[in-house]
């Protein structure tokens, strides 16, 4: 029976950076044994307020209650101590250690320092048992997929005895396997009364897993409602204030046969990272104005295959033609020069400079230099300011100060400072690797429509991503990639979702060349 205590109360927490109001007056209630559901767009400061739940930031005004006590969290240390468990976007693990050692780390400091190693081992199976969790104890963490680390991440919140646990968009970087195994865990914590704060940005996912929404836009709690008595477009209408088209008006069926080649491989061979994903033999043709799709469960030579593209990887044999040109294992400047843009995996290790300014990092496209050069080697500041102003307004980047170092932004906001740069070169070419991964509904919406209007313009687009719908959604052709081989390109009408499904596991992609 649920308690008339809420397990936590978070009430009118306002904290601001360099004046600009990041959350305004917020409150939030969670009972016990209830998942809510955290909705907003990039920006909208869910992040911001968890991370002063969890003792990382200090409201500047506003209180918070533990089973009605008065709580004060100036630390992680202190959010911990009140049963407060945090799991970020980006994984705080030691990729060197094992499963084991990361968790013996995380409570060295409740036992003081020392651990006894076969109970610890017996406890992890316990609990990796009682919550549906399946992670090998002594496999090093960077040999860990991205779900089981995430894995390896809640188990240390539960080794803490956390009764709260607060997800920051966990199903950003899964699978969908990898997604469904995350709520069996999640549902057999709320089945064991545990508490669970869900941020997110994805409508399916919250109206599947979650007991009530709470809403944010532009810093304030705009609503809440229950999960029962609402809708995929009710949610979208109330988080960014107006109707969202979740479809996109495309020409069904892009006649190739007229279409010039823009991107040419032929028997590409490239070592991968490890086995699966070392590319064999693999020739793809992207026209202009076609978007190229690219599915498949991450780990399986994407990475690989686009970073040979774009020359940050080499190529043992085969080779790459760009517009006609050559540039199999040129450099990444003559690769980009010649008219290659790229939207990378790696947001904020490759697609930008964390401690750069929103300026600098617009300039990191070398050939893009003459546009803003003034004279013996200075940058024009007031062109590029200007140029920034646009891009800032047409991708809608929400950044508190235009000089702050990109890297503090939120991650939806990193992507939307790449996609501008990229977008905005106007490339024949452009590789797009999880375009839409961290944003909102407002800004996928956005971005579908840009990438649209691109090809419509003469551009070439590879898209990989993981979201299968989103493939189907916007490819003229797609493939499936699985071992490092590639199916043989179809329509998306062609097959249905279960032999697509087929292709995912490794099915008829042997001997897949054009």
């Amino acid at each position: 029976m649920e308690s008339s205590v809420p397990v936590l109360e978070m009430k009118h927490i306002t904290k601001s950076f360099d004046g600009k109001l990041a959350n305004d007056n917020i409150s939030l209630v969670v009972n016990e044994g209830e998942i809510v559901a955290l909705l907003g767009e990039n920006g909208a400061g869910k992040s911001t307020l968890m991370n002063v739940l969890f003792g990382l930031y200090k409201a500047d005004s506003g209180e918070i209650f533990i089973d009605g006590e008065k709580a004060n969290i100036e630390s992680p240390l202190d959010a911990i101590e009140a049963g407060i468990g945090m799991v970020h976007q980006h994984f705080m693990l030691v990729s060197a250690f094992s499963t084991y050692e990361n968790i013996a780390l995380s409570i060295a400091g409740h036992q003081n320092g020392i651990i006894d190693s076969k109970t610890l081992r017996a406890q992890i199976a316990k609990r990796s048992e009682q919550y549906d969790l399946n992670v090998p104890v002594d496999m090093i963490t960077e040999d860990l997929s991205v779900g089981m680390q995430q894995q390896v991440e809640i188990l240390k919140a539960l080794f803490r005895d956390c009764k709260i646990l607060v997800l920051d968009e966990p199903t950003g970087v899964l699978n969908e396997q990898e997604k469904t195994k995350l709520f069996e865990s999640l549902k057999s914590m709320k089945k064991a009364g545990m508490s669970i704060i869900f941020i997110s940005h994805k409508l399916d996912e919250v109206l599947e897993i979650s007991d009530k929404v709470v809403i944010l836009s532009q810093g304030k709690r705009v609503d809440t409602v229950k999960t029962s008595e609402t809708t995929k477009e009710d949610l979208a209408k109330r988080m960014v204030g107006r109707d969202v088209v979740f479809s996109i008006s495309k020409e069904e069926h892009l006649d190739l046969k007229e279409k010039e080649i823009v991107l040419e491989l032929k028997n590409l061979n490239v070592e991968g990272r490890r086995l699966a994903s070392t590319i064999k033999d693999l020739s793809l043709t992207v026209h202009k104005g076609e978007i190229f799709g690219i599915a498949g469960v991450d780990g399986n030579g994407q990475s690989e295959l686009i970073e040979a593209i774009s020359g940050l990887r080499h190529i043992s044999s085969g080779g790459i033609w760009l517009d006609g040109s050559d540039v199999t294992n040129a450099k990444v400047q003559d690769v980009k020069c010649k008219g290659l843009s790229l939207i990378p995996e790696d947001r904020r290790g490759v697609g930008t400079v964390g401690t750069y300014n929103l300026d600098q990092n617009i300039l990191l496209r070398c050939c893009e230099l003459e546009k803003f050069h003034k004279s013996a080697g200075r940058i024009n500041q007031s062109k590029l300011h200007e140029n920034s102003d646009e891009l800032i307004e047409e991708f809608d980047i929400r950044i508190p100060n235009r000089n702050m170092p990109v890297g503090q932004l939120s991650g939806g906001n990193i992507q939307k400072v790449i996609l501008a740069r990229e977008i905005s070169s106007e490339p024949s070419v452009l590789l797009c690797m999880h375009p839409t991964r961290g944003l909102d509904v407002g800004a996928i919406e956005f971005v579908r429509a840009r990438l649209v209007e691109l090809a419509d313009q003469g551009c070439g687009i590879v898209l990989v991503s993981t979201e299968l719908e989103e493939i189907i959604f916007l490819a003229d052709r797609m493939a499936v990639m699985s071992n490092g081989r590639l199916s043989k390109p179809f329509a998306p009408h062609e097959r249905s979702t279960e032999e697509i499904g087929l292709l995912l596991g490794g099915i008829e992609s042997e001997g897949a060349n054009e």
